[in-house]
Order: C-alpha cells, then structure tokens, then sequence
C-alpha cells in the first residue's frame, strides 16, 4: 500500500504566507478578465477527478508531478470538497495532498471557488474557460498570476497545444508553463 503525505504544519504555513504576498497581477490575462463565460452545471464540473496538465512553476509544486484535482459533494449548499495531490519522484512516489472544504462564491455562475486547505491557508480559483462538454478547463487566481490548465483524461500533444494557445488567446503568457504529466506542446 502506497503512503500518502500529507504537508506538514510548517509548509502549510509558507504556503499561506505566499498567498497573502502575491498582490497585484499585471497585464497578464486581461483577456481573461473580459472574457464571459457561461456558467457551470456544479453537479457536472465539481465532481470527479481532474488531471492538472499545464501549470506555471511554483515552490510549492517543485518536483511534483502527476497532479490532480478531485471534487466530491458535502451535502451543504454551495459547498465542495477538494483534494489536491500530486507524486514526488515520479509516478509512483509518493504522494503529496493538500484538501478541503470550499465554497462556490458566485452561485448560479459557478466560476469562482475558495478552497479552505486548514485554518491558516485559503486559496481563491477562477474558472475562466470550459470546454461544452466538461473535457478541460483553464483556471487562474483572482490577480491572474497563477495558470493551470486541467482536463478528465492525459491529452494528446495536439489537443494540449490547442489548450495552451487557447490560455495564450484570453492574455496569458504560456511560455514557462510546466506540464506535470509529461505531455508537452
């Protein structure tokens, strides 16, 4: 049976420290921002696994490969749980999992998420675009700063690159995008 790892007390704290510095976001997806997206059936999108395909470099996720996302309900209006992870040294490292309660912060909408990972830390998600058919989506912090780009199942070179031109077409510089799971345009 493979270990999990959950982070300790200390990184979770750098990690709240991080998010409360990152303050203004530039030009950078500005597209994004004026972009109107429709909004999300929550039963459909919030639920299930999603892998973490394309994301810009950061500490936190250093070395960590294989991410996911995954959404199950609560039971509370408004109200998701969400598990992180990702794999440390390769596929069948060990894993890494930070998890929460979040809530929906525009109900109706759908689009922008706070996810609640302890007491001390807290991150803020906007769904900026989606595929009809709930196969991708391309998420970002609310100052633009953060790009990650998800889909349900490992994509092609071909349809990765469409996401990623796609990302570039709403404002994001894609240039120093990672993809943790060894697909890259």
């Amino acid at each position: 049976m493979k270990r999990q790892r959950v982070l300790p007390a200390n990184l979770l704290t750098g990690l709240c420290a991080m998010f409360l510095i990152i303050a203004a976001g530039g030009r950078d997806g500005a597209a994004a921002q004026d972009h109107v997206a429709r909004p999300i059936d929550p039963a459909r999108f919030y639920k299930g696994t999603w892998l973490e395909v394309a994301r810009r470099p950061m500490w936190i996720t250093e070395g960590c490969g294989y991410g996911t996302t995954h959404y199950s309900p609560t039971g509370r209006p408004n109200e998701i749980h969400v598990r992180d992870a990702c794999r440390k040294g390769g596929r069948a490292g060990p894993e890494t999992v930070l998890e929460g309660p979040a809530e929906i912060l525009d109900p109706g909408v759908n689009r922008r998420l706070n996810v609640r990972y302890n007491p001390l830390l807290s991150a803020e998600y906007h769904i900026v675009d989606q595929a009809d058919d709930y196969s991708w989506f391309i998420e970002t912090s609310p100052t633009l700063d953060n790009l990650f780009i998800y889909t349900r199942a490992k994509p092609s070179r071909k349809k990765l690159e469409s996401l990623v031109s796609r990302a570039r077409s709403l404002g994001f510089d894609t240039s120093n995008l990672e993809y943790p799971w060894g697909v890259s345009p």
